[in-house]
């Protein structure tokens, strides 16, 4: 990979190195990890429709996390909530309501990172 230096150095330059990949950057647990792409806006502003998604295969997940969950068998990709109710799910998009599960909620993995493509199709039309 060539450099290119733009603005003030950083520290940081010590840390990309000519081996550097996506991949490595992005995915901490290979055997675990599962790339999605997004097909709602139901995270709009954090996730955006077409958004591939990193997800870590885990049981486990703590409230405020994004997560990979079924509920009532459809997945979701949502923030994780808990009231004393119990869990629920909830986007960004201000017209969803938050989701509670009929049976239950089962956490298939955490949300660990993303990749997005910039898509210029706005500026190949003629003006």
């Amino acid at each position: 990979m060539q450099r290119q230096v733009v603005g003030f150095a950083s520290p940081a330059q010590d840390l990309i190195s000519d081996d550097f990949t996506l991949d490595k950057y992005l995915v901490e647990h290979p055997l675990n990890t599962m790339f999605l792409v997004m097909e709602s806006d139901a995270m709009k502003g954090v996730i955006q429709q077409g958004d591939l998604v990193i997800v870590e295969r885990t049981t486990q997940a703590q409230t405020g996390q994004i997560v990979l969950a079924q509920m009532d068998g459809t997945y979701f990709i949502r923030y994780l909530g808990m009231d004393r109710k119990g869990m629920f799910l909830y986007g960004t998009a201000r017209n969803l309501t938050p989701l509670r599960p009929t049976n239950e909620i089962v956490i298939v993995g955490v949300v660990t990172g993303l990749a997005r493509k910039f898509r210029y199709a706005h500026l190949s039309k003629k003006r």
